[in-house]
């Protein structure tokens, strides 16, 4: 494999063509079934001394092009990798058009790509190697860790992960919500003692565990407590929503508001787990964005990737995926979330002395900081 062919010699649209290298081209899976699509992009300064860092999306089901494009950059200390994982997302595609997958399939697909990574690019075995991620890759990352570890390999000498607004743990995200709206003013005293009354009684109110209660008398009143989320923008509790949002979060038709793997879904550029919530409302009123994130305006990503002209230049198939889009309803509706909580993995990297970054913002109601504190406090480790 020649990295040379998949290197970018020119951008359209832009008004001057960036001075570093850049590569994109496709990476092969555990088979030659899966081809993901990459986009590598050498850093500013001395790249061939700068580290390497695979940048992961979440969703599951969202491309890594939104991290490159609008979140990323500029590219100055190292050389980073983009991949769009899973097969279905983005530009990346399953030969046999089954894009049916699972966080352990997608993690063994991620370590073979990056195996076809160091194929295509020799000259970067060795390099100190890092994972980021946010989002859902509070699962890929920690996975595809673990995974590097228990199969070493010559070329991949990883140094450290970390992940912005990580999914650790669905339990903890879901009920820490509750306590995040309270604390921000958005729920009323008597509502908030009507909740903790109705969903824990005499349990202790610091950590109360919603979920766990299944009764009518505590779902109904968690519906009006999250009712409070009309209107808001869930990734920043202050900022405007582009687009709008439903007029009501309340489940309708259900005992429970809770679902197998959280209490609503909605599509998200790092999280598809909540989609439901949103979904229905948002494609009867907006058709045309049926697959754009709630409150984030990406218009403009997949008016550029479509270009025939820029598929060109970035070296994938100029019909199939016949659209490219930021999220791939088929890949999240199909997803198996295997590893509601990732505490076992995270232990396992830092036994293994692999350094570990966990960060989040604070107006972030998808995946709240509140959630990753109560996660990180509960792997009970010494600070010393």
């Amino acid at each position: 494999m020649n990295a040379e062919n998949d290197r970018i010699n020119f951008l359209p649209g832009l008004s001057e063509q960036p001075s570093f290298a850049q590569f994109s081209g496709y990476l092969k899976g555990s088979s030659d079934n899966f081809q993901l699509h990459y986009w590598f992009i050498e850093a500013v300064e001395e790249p061939d001394k700068a580290p390497l860092v695979l940048w992961l999306n979440g969703g599951p089901g969202c491309s890594s092009m939104e991290g490159l494009l609008e979140e990323n950059g500029p590219f100055l200390f190292a050389n980073i990798l983009y991949l769009e994982t899973p097969a279905g997302v983005g530009y990346s595609f399953a030969k046999d058009g089954n894009v049916t997958t699972n966080d352990d399939l997608t993690s063994l697909n991620n370590y073979h790509a990056l195996l076809s990574f160091f194929e295509k690019f020799p000259t970067y075995k060795n390099r100190d190697f890092f994972i980021f991620g946010e989002s859902y890759a509070g699962v890929y990352v920690p996975t595809l860790a673990v995974r590097i570890l228990k199969n070493p390999t010559t070329g991949l000498n990883l140094k450290g992960v970390a992940v912005g607004n990580p999914l650790t743990s669905f339990k903890l995200n879901d009920n820490s919500l509750i306590y995040f709206l309270y604390y921000h003013g958005l729920v009323d005293e008597s509502s908030w003692d009507d909740v903790l009354n109705n969903c824990c009684g005499s349990q202790c109110a610091n950590k109360c565990m919603f979920t766990d209660n299944n009764s009518s008398l505590c779902q109904d009143t968690l519906n009006t407590v999250l009712n409070a989320l009309s209107g808001l923008n869930i990734y920043n509790l202050y900022s405007d929503c582009a687009g709008g949002v439903p007029e009501t979060f309340a489940r309708k038709n259900s005992s429970s508001i809770w679902g197998q793997k959280g209490f609503a879904k909605r599509p998200d550029v790092a999280n598809l787990f909540r989609k439901n919530l949103f979904s229905k409302s948002l494609k009867q009123s907006n058709p045309s964005r049926s697959v754009d994130i709630p409150c984030i305006d990406d218009s403009r990503i997949p008016s550029y990737l479509n270009q025939p002209e820029v598929r060109e230049a970035l070296h994938v198939n100029l019909d199939f995926p016949p659209k490219w889009e930021v999220c791939n309803d088929e890949v999240y509706e199909t997803y198996d979330c295997i590893y509601e909580d990732l505490s076992e993995q995270y232990l396992y990297l830092l036994e293994q002395k692999i350094p570990v970054m966990l960060f989040s913002g604070d107006v972030d109601l998808a995946c709240n900081y509140l959630g990753l504190l109560w996660f990180v406090d509960n792997l009970e480790l010494q600070v010393s």
